[in-house]
Formats: structure tokens, sequence, C-alpha cells
């Protein structure tokens, strides 16, 4: 199956260079999938939103969308592009108050009422995404939302992907993806980790050191005290403060080499 888009070699810096946003990134988007770009907050994903958005140009590197660039009058008509942070009244409901701009309800409503109807909230999200979208590109779409709304998303989103549109989300924690996502990217400081299906990232050697970046809190809480037992290890009574990212801990390995690769490729001929 041929990519539906396609990022190649793509480094993006800002500052005359002096900040990376992503470093050396090859990934592929394939029809009909729903893709989970997932990474702590500075490792680089809404940039490559942007990227494919057509928003930014890469500074190295190809950047391909239905074989165009993204920029192109073309690939434009067919992407929708939902920002996390979208003029929003209140935290947590940019998607919905994005939309609500898009396809505004009969009735004037004021800006801070939030939409009840699980019905409405359907029709305003299809109203918006299915117009003319091939490509869906959403930035942390479920953050904030109550469980009716986040429910009622991920059925349409997977209807869509059923119906041939390519998904890609965002989140920072394994918990904020879809459930039925096909594969996941993981990111870390604009490096590309792995890309695979949740079982194959699981079943990787590296795992754990891949994962602790988007373990959710109560996971890494569980996860601390079975090493803990295992371990014959107290926890401290007074533990020091967090310093750094889990992937730069002092305790995870050092100056680890980005050998990381897509999962369901293939491995590089040497």
């Amino acid at each position: 199956m041929s990519p539906l888009a396609q990022l190649r070699h793509v480094t993006l810096t800002f500052d005359d260079y002096r900040t990376r946003a992503l470093h050396d990134l090859t990934l592929d988007l394939r029809p009909g999938e729903i893709h989970a770009l997932l990474g702590p907050a500075a490792s680089g994903k809404t940039a490559l939103l942007q990227l494919l958005a057509g928003h930014l140009r890469p500074t190295e590197g190809t950047v391909r969308v239905f074989g165009r660039s993204p920029r192109s009058r073309t690939a434009q008509a067919k992407i929708g592009y939902v920002p996390e942070h979208a003029n929003h009244p209140t935290p947590g409901t940019g998607v919905i108050s994005w939309l609500r701009k898009l396809s505004p309800p009969a009735r004037p409503r004021p800006a801070s009422d939030p939409i009840q109807s699980a019905a409405q909230r359907r029709s305003l999200l299809a109203h918006a995404l299915v117009r003319k979208s091939n490509l869906l590109l959403l930035d942390a779409p479920f953050s904030g939302l109550e469980p009716a709304a986040r429910a009622d998303l991920e059925q349409l989103l997977t209807t869509l992907a059923t119906q041939g549109k390519t998904i890609l989300l965002t989140a920072r924690c394994l918990t904020e993806i879809h459930p039925r996502s096909h594969r996941l990217t993981l990111l870390h400081a604009g490096r590309h980790q792995a890309t695979g299906t949740l079982a194959e990232l699981l079943a990787h050697p590296d795992a754990l050191h891949l994962l602790a970046p988007v373990l959710p809190p109560t996971t890494a809480a569980r996860l601390l005290q079975t090493l803990r037992t295992d371990l014959h290890c107290a926890a401290a009574p007074n533990p020091p403060a967090a310093v750094g990212h889990p992937l730069t801990h002092p305790l995870a390995p050092a100056n680890k080499p980005n050998v990381l690769h897509d999962l369901t490729k293939p491995p590089p001929a040497k």
C-alpha cells in the first residue's frame, strides 16, 4: 500500500538554526489508518503536524502529502488540521470550540456554553472534518474532554478511518490515544524513536525505556512499586524531586543511540 503522506529525513529548526524541533525524521502514513503520535512536551509533535498541514517548511528533507507538497492547492483541499489551542474559551474544549466556529449551531449560544448533546457534537465534528479532508491532523483531540464527549469523538474517528480517511493525532500519554489506533510513533526531543503497533512496542527489548515518557502516572507508580518489591527496596521516606526527563534520568542508559526503527518494516540492510 502506497503511503498517503511521507516525511523523509526531515529536520526543522528555528531561531537561525539554534532551536531544533525535529531531527532527521522519516515517517510514512498509510491510507485509512489511525496513527497516534506520542511524546512528552517539546518532543516535536505539533511541529510535525504543522509540516504536514503545510504551515511550516522543513529546514532539510522532504514532506509529501498525496504525492505533492502539502502547501500545494491540491493537497490543501484534502487536509484538515485541528490545533490543540484554537482560541477556545475554557481549557480542554479547543476542538469543540474550533468546530463551533466552522459550523455554528442554528440557535446562537454563549461562547462559554458547552455543547451538551452527543448528537450535536457528532454533527459538528462530521461537518467540519468530513466535508473535504482525506488527511485529518488532530493535535491532542482528547485532552480535557468529558468521557461522553471522548467516546463520541472516538466513534466518529473510527467511522472516518473505515471510510478511508487517514487520521494522525497527538498525545502525551498512552491513555490519551485512540483505543483503536493502528500504529503508534514515539518521539523524544524531536527524534523518531520507534513506530509500530502497541503490541509490537510492548514486545520490543527496549519497551520500558521506550515507553517511560508516555506512561500514565498511576502506571508508573505501580511499576516503581513492583520494582521495589522485586528488588526488596523500600521507598525513600523523602524522595528527591524529579530532575530531567525519564529518558535522560541518571538511571536510564547513558548516551543511548537512536537505533529504533519502524517495527512493521524489515530492518535496514547493512
